[in-house]
């Protein structure tokens, strides 16, 4: 039995509007594709707004660590 391609490791720099929209939709599910980052400059509103909105939060990095 053939095995299933590895999803696609996705990373979000920035997880400001648009970013935590993009991250909330990954998080529900998008077939081939896993969120397993996010950068933010602002790491404790990042963390806040993740923890409201998504199931499975991912690390949340500075910038230049992503």
């Amino acid at each position: 039995m053939p095995h299933a391609p590895r999803p696609l490791r996705v990373a979000i720099a920035g997880f400001g509007a648009i970013g935590a929209t993009v991250a909330l939709r990954l998080d529900r599910g998008i077939e081939g594709l896993v969120l397993v980052a996010a950068s933010a400059r602002d790491l404790e509103a990042a963390r806040a707004r993740m923890a409201a909105r998504l199931a499975r939060p991912v690390p949340l990095l500075p910038p230049d660590e992503l």
